[in-house]
């Protein structure tokens, strides 16, 4: 069984509160009018609700991805499904220190089914699943999109 760390739960959720607020922010620059909905708490199904135009959207961080070159996509959380499996949001943000990149749900999806689900000691000393993708794997796809 593995060992839950609270505190740092707790620092890793207000550090992902925070990158969702600022994400929010990116998009009302896009978008003036539009409104944004940031759910407090735990919500499975997106993390921002945009209004105007409506969608919404997933945010993720990945604090250790610039040192390892490698994104994680979770799957699954001490045996019960999560993250991109669960999600319910139509877009899906991914920060590596300053960068974000974004994606459709539907196409990251296809994108990580070519890319196998590991086993991985997670933050807080949780044990889940997720697909493991190299950065650069990452950047030359959507590269290849914009083209």
């Amino acid at each position: 069984m593995s060992h839950f760390n609270k505190k740092q739960f707790a620092e890793d959720l207000a550090r992902g509160q925070d990158n969702e607020k600022r994400i929010a922010q990116i998009i009302k620059k896009k978008y003036p009018y539009a409104r944004t909905i940031i759910r407090d708490g735990y919500f499975k199904a997106w993390d921002i609700k945009v209004e105007n135009p409506d969608t919404t959207v997933e945010v993720k961080q990945d604090d250790k991805a610039k040192e390892t070159g490698n994104l994680i996509f979770e799957t699954e959380m001490e045996g019960k499904p999560s993250g991109i499996t669960t999600t319910k949001a139509e877009w899906w943000v991914q920060t590596v220190a300053d960068k974000d990149y974004w994606f459709s749900v539907e196409e990251l999806r296809e994108f990580l089914s070519k890319y196998p689900i590991v086993k991985r000691k997670m933050k807080g000393g949780l044990t889940g699943r997720c697909h493991l993708v190299p950065i650069n794997h990452i950047e030359a796809y959507l590269q290849s999109r914009q083209t």
